[in-house]
């Protein structure tokens, strides 16, 4: 099938949230046996041509060697309403799928499924997202579509899927959890046996404040810079400086310190429990396979 881009002025734009591309790639990862794929539905907000997908969850699917897809409905009927119970403001907005097992991002079954969420929504532009767990060029692409149907007459003949911008979105939390993964891999916390070691909380503590003071040095060079005429005064980086200084409360120093102390003992005591609780958890799964195999 070919992908063509739309026109600009009725190109959907396609705005993605890192936890939508997250969500996905665990579903492939714990797809089930002799699955090649995994699909599922994309939850998110409308406006005018933006589409903005902020949550997906996988519904369980079955492929034949004759080409033939059984589709849970039901199980897709039933998340819906416990999504929509959770996000009043979340809608669906179309279907992700990841690429199939010859590394085609669109192909036949893909007009079964696309058709089925039309029907459901009576709705002609949804979004068809596309995540490459293949990995192709080394990275993971993730690509949208929107389907529309070739018909003679009455007679439906072919559909016909055109790609469409995708920008990835990310809110002040998401850019935290992303910065925290990418920096546990550049650190080499990832082991080759496929376990993670996780990064403590001190050190990403650490690591925080040590960036927030090089923020600070680098925002004070380029403030005496300009107070002393060697940098042109650019206006908007004055501004951008002023609004961050000025959303940091003012607090008393033995007051941020005492508070600051409190939290700290706060974590080391969730942290100490939290490995209490897993060793415990580990304990009981070993005394649980010795006792598999004594019976």
């Amino acid at each position: 099938m070919t992908s063509l881009i739309l026109s600009e002025t009725d190109t959907p734009k396609v705005s993605v949230h890192p936890l939508v591309v997250l969500t996905v790639l665990d579903a492939y990862m714990r797809r089930g046996t002799g699955l090649n794929r995994v699909i599922g539905t994309l939850l998110g907000t409308k406006t005018a041509n933006l589409i903005e997908v902020t949550s997906c969850y996988c519904v369980p699917h079955q492929e034949t060697a004759e080409g033939e897809i059984a589709f849970d409905e039901d199980y897709n009927t039933k998340m819906l309403s416990l999504k929509k119970a959770m996000a009043q403001g979340e809608e669906i907005v179309g279907w992700f799928a990841t690429t199939a097992e010859n590394g085609q991002t669109v192909d036949y079954l893909t007009c079964f499924i696309h058709d089925y969420y039309g029907r459901l929504l009576d709705d002609t532009s949804i979004v068809h997202l596309v995540v490459d767990t293949a990995c192709t060029d080394k990275k993971v692409a993730v690509t949208a579509y929107t389907g529309t149907a070739l018909a003679l007459g009455e007679e439906t003949l072919a559909s016909q899927f055109k790609a469409v911008p995708v920008t990835m979105t990310a809110t002040a939390t998401e850019k935290t959890a992303c910065d925290v993964m990418i920096k546990s891999v550049v650190r080499g916390d990832e082991t080759k046996e496929g376990s993670s070691n996780k990064l403590d909380d001190l050190d990403s503590l650490e690591s925080s404040i040590t960036r927030l003071l090089e923020m600070l040095d680098t925002n004070c060079d380029y403030v005496e810079s300009v107070l002393a005429g060697r940098t042109p005064k650019d206006d908007s980086v004055g501004k951008e400086i002023f609004q961050a200084l000025a959303a940091v409360p003012r607090m008393d120093p033995d007051v941020f310190g005492k508070m600051f102390n409190d939290r700290l003992q706060d974590m080391l005591m969730v942290v100490y429990l939290s490995n209490l609780t897993r060793t415990q958890l580990s304990i009981a799964d070993k005394i649980a396979q010795c006792d598999d195999l004594v019976a």
